[in-house]
């Protein structure tokens, strides 16, 4: 065996140890993307308005319970201000309080949740959540909290349903594979933006001009996979974000106790 210290520099440092192998076109595999990766991060309004859409459903949940825990309790626990955290909604509240302390940690590690909520002037209308962050494991008793009028949750509660459509109306449209459902969504997005009266007429006037090119390209019967054409799913993406973006600051705004009595105005003219 030829010892390595007789070989040329040269042929050591120049020499082609390896020849490439070129790929076969036959082994390429096709790959598309309709959706991002990596999710873009939230702006703190987006993160507020997804924490007053919890907000919102574990209030309503809360009072529920407190109701059917009154029933349940009367005639044995008058006088107990604190019932035992036995509810029919249990689990529900349970998971999505979780989920508004994911929400919060990574933007306050230190903060606790009531803490976060008191901060951004979210807290006081929200009066039984804040009982229950002060007191786990009790149902809080409605008697001995203020009461908000349920016109106001009512419009909450629309505005929450617009933003969760409006999601996923955008991400079916970025997913060429769910194009088929688009006009359905539309009429939803339709009859919810139309509930909430002035404030969103505009996308109710641009879904009826664009409804039916929609619905036209959605009704294909051919065994091609339905896409909408290019200029359909950017005025949709155009939408959606229009919309989401309306809706969370409007429900930003309304989640604060300085709106309360504006809102109760807004609503008995919007529902008279």
């Amino acid at each position: 065996m030829e010892n390595m210290c007789d070989i040329p520099m040269a042929l050591l440092t120049h020499c082609q140890l390896f020849t490439p192998h070129t790929c076969d076109d036959s082994f390429k595999i096709p790959v598309q993307l309709y959706e991002p990766i990596w999710l873009p991060k939230q702006c703190m309004q987006e993160v507020n308005a997804e924490l007053s859409s919890l907000c919102l459903q574990v209030e309503a949940l809360l009072v529920s319970s407190s109701l059917h825990s009154k029933d349940i309790q009367s005639g044995k626990s008058r006088g107990r201000s604190k019932v035992k955290f036995e509810s029919l909604h249990q689990e529900e509240i349970i998971e999505f309080v979780n989920r508004m302390q994911d929400i919060v940690h990574p933007l306050e590690p230190t903060e606790s949740l009531y803490n976060y909520l008191i901060g951004h002037d979210m807290g006081q209308v929200y009066p039984h959540l804040m009982q229950l962050l002060q007191h786990p494991g009790i149902i809080p008793d409605s008697r001995s909290l203020p009461s908000i009028p349920m016109d106001y949750f009512q419009y909450l509660s629309r505005l929450n349903n617009l933003m969760i459509m409006s999601q996923e109306l955008n991400a079916d449209n970025n997913n060429c594979s769910n194009h088929k459902y688009l006009a359905h969504q539309l009429a939803l997005l339709h009859q919810t933006s139309n509930c909430l009266g002035d404030q969103t007429q505009w996308a109710k006037r641009e879904i009826q001009s664009h409804f039916d090119a929609v619905r036209g390209a959605c009704s294909q019967t051919s065994k091609k996979r339905i896409r909408l054409p290019l200029e359909e799913t950017q005025w949709i993406d155009r939408l959606t974000r229009g919309l989401y973006s309306q809706a969370s600051s409007f429900s930003l705004h309304l989640s604060t106790q300085q709106s309360v009595d504006s809102m109760l105005s807004l609503c008995h003219l919007i529902n008279h």
